[in-house]
Order: C-alpha cells, then structure tokens, then sequence
C-alpha cells in the first residue's frame, strides 16, 4: 500500500494520505481504493521518465474522476506528457469543482541528498496549483510542499532534496482545485521528470532577516565551496528567480 504520511502544511490543509484519503481545505475525500493490485517498486538514481511510452513507469495514481491525471498525447501536444484533463484525456483542461489527483512514485535517496528536476505549464490560480510533496517514509522528517501556479508558458523546475531526507521518499505530483466558479486554462502538465544525486553538499542553516521590502539571506557551507546559487520568489509570485553568489550572505530586493 502507498503510505504518504504528512503532517499540517497549512492552516486548512492537510494531506495524510493512508489508504488513499486525500483531505484538501477540509473538502475533499477520496474514497479509499483496492490495493490488490498495487505492487510498488522504489526507483533508484539516476531516474528519469518522460512518458513517451505511455506508462506511468511505477507512479501510483489516485485521485477524484472530474479532474484527473493523465499520461498520453492531449491535443496541442508535441509527444506524451503527463497532465490533468478532465475528459479522460482529450485534452489538458480542468472543470469547476473540488477535486485532488495524485501521482506517487518511490525513490531511494543517497546520504548526500539530491535534486528533482522537471518540465512543467499550470496556470490555475493559488485554490487551482500544482502541489510537488516531498514525504519521507521516516516519519521523524517532515514533508516538504511546493506550489506552482500563473503561468501557460513552460518551464522547468529544480528542487533540491536535502540529506535529512536520505532513504525512501515519495514522490509526489498533485493537482488541487476548488469550486469557486474560476477556471484559469490550462491545469498542470509535466515532462521530463529527472532526479539525480546531488553532486555537492548542501548548505546549513539557511535562515532569512526581512526588513521592509529587502530580505538579507545568509547560510553555512563547507569549507571547500567557493560559488552558489540562490533561488527565491516573492510570496504573492509562483516564478521563481536565481541569483550567482560569491559570500555566504546575500540582500534580496
């Protein structure tokens, strides 16, 4: 059985997926599914899956039936990517409504941590978002989210996963959306799913002073790196931008 075990991420979410039980803004439930015929594998690194076969290449996919993922050729589409439709398919549109759709894929991460990458379009708004879960089985860590939403231009993202998260970690692809008479085309597509191990240490303790409209972040690294690189947006923002620096502490405006 698929066990997300995850803990509160907001004040009115909570995903704590046990039997295939998704509670999204204390809306939604999926009822639970036969696992019978559920074999999982946890995939090892180097991993990469771009759907051009058409299989789902291990993800468990769970979700209401309105707004679903979907792995294939949706029109408008150069090849296979998976994405949610909402008419099994035919397209890559979603429909008004409260639903939640998962894709989960198992992976082995290395001590040294490890970074996801992938091609993404979703457009939505912040109540219609594509939602990336980091959730380790070890249940003393804690699950990490990451929105994206507001843009039908593609782009790729690049998310590292920290050493603290070194074992089996789900994977986790969702689609979110609520029924508040706004539909912003289209919802979430995603390609060219890659992780790979990390090939330098990550630094420690990150931590953030705001003052007014400027934001000074600072951090520890290993005596042997010399050059990083800092990704960040602004809060009310799903783009994300990056920045080259030379120092342990950099002024963000």
């Amino acid at each position: 059985m698929n066990t997300i075990t995850g803990k509160q991420v907001r004040a009115n979410d909570e995903v704590n997926v046990t039997g295939y039980v998704i509670r999204h803004d204390n809306t939604v439930e999926i009822v639970p599914r036969s696992t019978s015929d559920i074999v999982e594998t946890v995939a090892s690194l180097p991993y990469f899956v771009n759907f051009d076969d058409a299989t789902d290449d291990g993800f468990i996919n769970i979700g209401l039936p309105n707004n679903k993922w979907f792995i294939g050729q949706a029109s408008g589409f150069d090849n296979n990517k998976l994405f949610i439709t909402s008419n099994n398919g035919a397209t890559n549109k979603y429909e008004d409504g409260t639903s939640g759709s998962l894709m989960s894929r198992k992976v082995q991460i290395p001590a040294t941590g490890a970074i996801l990458s992938f091609d993404y379009r979703v457009m939505g708004d912040e109540n219609d978002r594509l939602e990336i879960m980091l959730s380790p089985t070890d249940t003393t860590v804690s699950m990490k989210v990451y929105d994206f939403y507001g843009s039908n231009e593609w782009r790729t993202a690049n998310i590292p996963i920290s050493p603290d998260m070194a074992g089996v970690l789900n994977v986790v692809f969702a689609w979110f959306s609520n029924a508040d008479g706004i539909v912003n085309q289209y919802p979430a597509a995603i390609d060219n799913i890659s992780i790979v191990e990390a090939t330098c240490v990550q630094p420690t303790a990150l931590n953030a002073t705001v003052n007014g409209t400027t934001a000074t972040v600072a951090w520890t690294a290993p005596a042997d790196q010399t050059a990083w690189t800092v990704e960040y947006k602004y809060a009310d923002h799903s783009e994300w931008h990056s920045m080259n620096a030379s120092t342990t502490s950099v002024t963000l405006a």
